[in-house]
């Protein structure tokens, strides 16, 4: 169940006005969401991954770090895992590529859902409507490198990947350097 502010505070015994703050800042590194109900916050899918190069090393092959680090064997790119958070897709795991060049991108950084590869695939799970709308309140935002998204070319695109399975993006995040997504099953 979500935690509360007050909840957490309690627990771990520190003011709730340092408990705000760490929760905050724990929220905005993406290792926790708040819930929709706006009724505590809840860990992510990061919190799980920080143990996980343990799990590998004890009981061998089979996880989403050893199937990443798979990837970036066989294709010798940047591999990268992310979760949406709000306006932006956060990465969450992030394997350097081996060849001479590698985007290096750190676990933990927000890019603009509506302009990289891997927001494209996680709008997929949203309605047209909620796409648009997300597009439409991306463009009021004041975040730099966040340029103006046409919403109804949005919903256009984002269909497109939906039909296809996968998405890609070119320019972003560094110029001349492209991107590919999938979503996980």
């Amino acid at each position: 169940a979500p935690a509360t502010v007050q909840e957490v505070s309690r627990e771990l015994g520190l003011p709730q006005s340092s408990t705000s703050m760490l929760l905050a800042t724990l929220q905005r590194l993406g290792y926790l969401s708040a819930d929709a109900e706006g009724a505590g916050v809840r860990p992510t899918l990061r919190v799980m991954l920080l143990g996980h190069w343990l799990h590998d090393r004890i009981f061998g092959e089979g996880t989403l770090l050893s199937a990443v680090a798979s990837l970036r064997r066989q294709t010798g790119e940047t591999v990268l895992v992310g979760m949406r958070q709000g306006l932006g897709v956060r990465s969450i795991l992030a394997l350097r590529g081996t060849r001479p060049g590698a985007i290096r991108i750190r676990p933990g950084m927000l890019y603009p859902v509506t302009l990289t590869a891997m927001g494209k695939m996680l709008l997929t799970l949203e309605t047209d409507i909620e796409v648009a709308r997300i597009a439409a309140a991306a463009n009021t935002t004041a975040m730099p490198n966040w340029s103006y998204i046409d919403p109804n070319a949005l919903v256009k695109d984002v269909l497109g990947c939906k039909a296809k399975g996968w998405s890609q993006c070119g320019d972003w995040p560094v110029s001349g350097r492209g991107a590919i997504s999938m979503l996980l099953p």
